[in-house]
């Protein structure tokens, strides 16, 4: 499922859109999709980031269609975060 995120003018997305070292999520996905549970990990669409400058959108790959926007992290997000990392 593609998702697409219009952000604010101001927001900088400074490991996802810097080149080289800073796009392992670009990079090195496939490998964490093993890793995390299944949905866990979104994959950004390149072009997206390379026009970030000007269009301030992103379109994320999500596996399945089990996802949520949330303003904050509740203490089961927080959970569910301190659960995945555990996997590293």
């Amino acid at each position: 499922m593609e998702r697409l995120n219009k952000y604010d003018e101001k927001q900088y997305l400074a490991v996802v859109k810097g080149k080289g070292p800073g796009k392992h999520v670009l990079k090195f996905y496939r490998h964490f999709q093993e890793i995390f549970s299944p949905g866990f990990i979104a994959v950004p669409n390149e072009n997206d980031i390379d026009d970030f400058e000007k269009k301030n959108k992103i379109r994320w790959d999500i596996e399945g269609d089990n996802y949520k926007k949330l303003k904050e992290l509740t203490n089961k997000e927080k959970e569910k975060l301190k659960e995945e990392k555990e996997k590293l």
